[in-house]
Parts: C-alpha cells; sequence; structure tokens
C-alpha cells in the first residue's frame, strides 16, 4: 500500500512540474515577445498555439450545412470537424431540417465528404436525429463518408444504424426517378 501512495505522489508531482514548466515557457515567450515589441521588430501578437482554424475561428466549428434539394430528397453537406465545440450547434442545426423535411414529406442524404472528423458527442447527435427521423417514418441516409470517418461508422457500429452509401450519386439513386433525374440537371449546370 505504501508503494501506491508513493508512485501517486510522484505522478502528481511530475504533473506539477510540466504545468510549471509549460508556463514559465509561456512566461518567456511573452517576456521575449514585450521585448521584441518594445524594439519594433514585430507588429502582430506572438502565435503560440498551432489550432486548426475554421470560417468561425474556432477549433471544431461547423463552418457551414450546404443544402441542396432534389425532389423528395434533401441533401445536407455539413463542413468542418464535429466535436465538443461544434456538435450542438451540428445537433440543433440537423435536428431542425429533420423536422422541416418531415413536415414536407422529404428525406435527407447527409452529405459528409466534408467531415474529417466526428467526435462521440457527434455521433450522439446523429443518433437523436435518427430517433427522431423513425418518428415521422422519414429516412436519414449516409453518403461519402471519409476514410477516418468510415472506420469511426464501422467502430461505433453506426452503418447499422443508418444505411451509407460511398457516393451522394447512389444514395440519390436509392429514391425515386425525380430525384435522380434533378440531381443529373444539377450536376450539368
Amino acid at each position: 500500500m505504501p508503494y501506491c501512495r508513493t508512485g501517486r505522489i510522484l505522478t502528481l508531482l511530475l504533473e506539477v512540474i510540466y504545468c510549471m514548466q509549460t508556463y514559465l515557457f509561456l512566461l518567456l515567450c511573452l517576456e521575449k515577445y514585450d521585448q521584441l515589441s518594445s524594439a519594433g521588430q514585430v507588429g502582430s501578437a506572438p502565435v503560440l498555439f498551432n489550432n486548426r482554424r475554421t470560417c468561425s475561428g474556432f477549433e471544431g466549428a461547423i463552418a457551414d450545412m450546404n443544402l441542396q434539394e432534389f425532389a423528395e430528397v434533401v441533401v445536407l453537406a455539413p463542413m468542418g470537424r464535429v466535436d465538443h465545440t461544434s456538435a450542438e450547434s451540428f445537433q440543433s442545426e440537423l435536428l431542425e431540417h429533420v423536422g422541416q423535411c418531415a413536415a414536407a414529406d422529404k428525406h435527407i442524404i447527409l452529405d459528409m465528404s466534408g467531415i474529417d472528423y466526428m467526435s462521440s458527442v457527434g455521433l450522439r447527435a446523429l443518433m437523436i436525429a435518427s430517433k427522431e427521423s423513425k418518428k415521422t417514418e422519414m429516412s436519414i441516409v449516409v453518403s461519402a463518408l471519409q476514410p477516418d470517418m468510415k472506420e469511426i461508422f464501422e467502430i461505433s457500429r453506426f452503418h447499422f444504424v443508418f444505411k451509407t452509401f460511398d457516393t451522394t450519386a447512389e444514395a440519390i439513386k436509392g429514391f425515386s426517378d425525380a430525384a435522380v433525374a434533378a440531381w443529373s440537371a444539377g450536376q450539368e449546370d
């Protein structure tokens, strides 16, 4: 038992030392920046971290969700990452479209070609949308999963929740001839 306590104490000490080192590094960077700034050698604020950025400026933010209609099919194409910072907006926007499509007797194809990452909260948003769609007897299918997303879908077994297609064109063919004709006409423009 004393060994476990000693191990925990050492682990805590190492974490504190790491945090202190990080803090000191940041202080040194800011001090160096202040020196350079006062000497007139820099023009803008230092970049201390290399964050992934999207149109809204925050990591993980959904830049937009493009919408196209083809007869009774609505193609939604979200862009960006879906993680803890963006899942709430992704879910609310998706549920809004599910409600609108259910009222208009339309179906949804989620074109996931613009999503390179989705965390568990994003998958939760998809599950909620799936449940909502089943209440109204409309369907949501998924198309154009990137390789990493395809792996996430398979590991989490979401390919059993949503019918998936390699391309959006294949997904549209699963609906009416009118949807296929509208899709084809849209691709020619």
